[in-house]
């Protein structure tokens, strides 16, 4: 996760074949809209 952060300008997060979330990275990464996104980011996810 932390690699994608550095190397990309847009994130799109994916659950089972559906978009989560979508956007800059810099958005996604440190103000996500959706929970899961931030449970996959701080790597709470289940």
């Amino acid at each position: 996760m932390q690699q994608a952060g550095r190397v990309s300008d847009q994130t799109a997060f994916f659950l089972n074949g559906v978009v989560v979330e979508a956007g800059s990275t810099k958005e996604i990464f440190f103000n996500p809209r959706e929970e899961r996104t931030e449970a996959h980011i701080s790597g709470r996810f289940g």
